[in-house]
């Protein structure tokens, strides 16, 4: 049933990516299609298209390699698939933002030419004013009557043009609109490619052979003794009372024996928590990262690895530590699935 959903929800997630892709195509293939002489071929549609798969493909891809310790590490590669998406994704955008902001361009260029229109009409309107009053004191009633008709003219012609003109801010927040929107849709269509890669990359870990079923019921089975002879040891001791009164030599020589073999069955417990850890790690199929399990049972990948390559420093191990990891890797690895990983 996880299966189904992943599929389906990657669906879906294609099935987005595909339709913003074609509005792109529509809106920046119009603007591309301005720049040749001969319409016939739809040379700007095809390159509208193109811009659009390859982004695809540039947003899907990731590539990795294994370095010396056996890690995965991104490849220089992507740098450059990126610095290619980045190219395409301005393009694009540009392309279809640009086909429908030419005309809101040109009308904030068209306010802008009708400012200085007007400035130029009222200092027109002013000098056929001062001419008024002088042809008025003067007496001359034919020059004032055509000084009268100027200023009644260019007046009407002002506020033609002021009753015509739009709010230069309405204008531009129209713009930004316009180019937010494109951007919009872009970036959720490639986040659309990158998580529908994303979710077909991630493995899910199964047990595929009866021979890691096998293996994994005999490790489950086996039980741990994080303290297998150290307590042991001192009650036998206690019990048979031997308390005996020797060289104090002799008990200094007893007591660093009985520390040496405590610290010898400690590390052999250690060793054998360990390897039934190691064990976990080889049988988890290929492609599931070290940084995924170490996630999984709480532990850093760098812990993780000292286990695997038996670096295992005793201030950041013990047994019960290790025990505790183990515990862990039981019910991470006994379920089902674990897609969770």
């Amino acid at each position: 049933m996880k299966h189904i959903f992943k599929w389906l929800f990657i669906s879906i997630l294609l099935l987005s990516s595909l339709a913003a892709a074609v509005f792109m195509i529509l809106e920046s293939g119009s603007f591309y299609q301005t720049l040749y002489e001969s319409e016939s071929h739809f040379y700007g549609y095809w390159a509208a298209a193109l811009n659009e798969i390859f982004m695809g493909i540039m947003a899907a891809v990731w590539i990795t390699k294994r370095d010396k310790h056996g890690k995965q590490q991104s490849h220089l590669i992507n740098y450059f698939f990126k610095l290619l998406l980045v190219i395409l994704f301005i393009t694009t955008i540009s392309g279809a933002s640009y086909y429908v902001a030419s005309p809101i361009i040109t009308n904030i260029q068209n306010q802008k030419n009708q400012s200085r229109i007007l400035n130029i009409i009222d200092s027109q309107i002013a000098n056929n004013k001062k001419s008024l009053e002088i042809f008025s004191s003067q007496n001359q009633k034919m020059n004032t009557a055509l000084a009268a008709k100027r200023t009644w003219e260019s007046q009407q012609q002002a506020k033609s043009i002021i009753g015509g003109n739009q709010y230069t801010f309405v204008l531009w927040f129209q713009l930004i609109i316009v180019i937010l929107l494109r951007f919009g849709i872009q970036s959720s269509n490639l986040g659309c490619v990158w998580l529908a890669g994303w979710l077909y990359r991630k493995p899910a870990y199964k047990i595929e052979t009866e021979d890691q079923k096998s293996v994994l019921q005999s490790l489950n089975n086996r039980e741990i003794n994080t303290k297998p002879k150290i307590q042991a040891i001192r009650n036998n001791k206690i019990n048979t009372g031997i308390r005996t009164k020797t060289d104090p030599r002799v008990n200094l020589y007893k007591q660093q024996d009985i520390r040496k073999r405590e610290v010898f069955d400690r590390q052999d417990n250690i060793n054998i928590i360990r390897k039934q850890i190691v064990n976990y790690l080889n049988l988890r199929n290929e492609g599931i990262l070290m940084r995924d399990i170490a996630q999984a049972v709480g532990v850093s990948e760098k812990s993780m690895l000292d286990i695997q390559n038996n670096k295992i420093s005793s201030l950041h191990f013990d047994a019960k530590n290790l025990e505790t990891i183990l515990k862990k890797f039981k019910i991470v690895f006994d379920q089902e699935s674990a897609s969770s990983f």
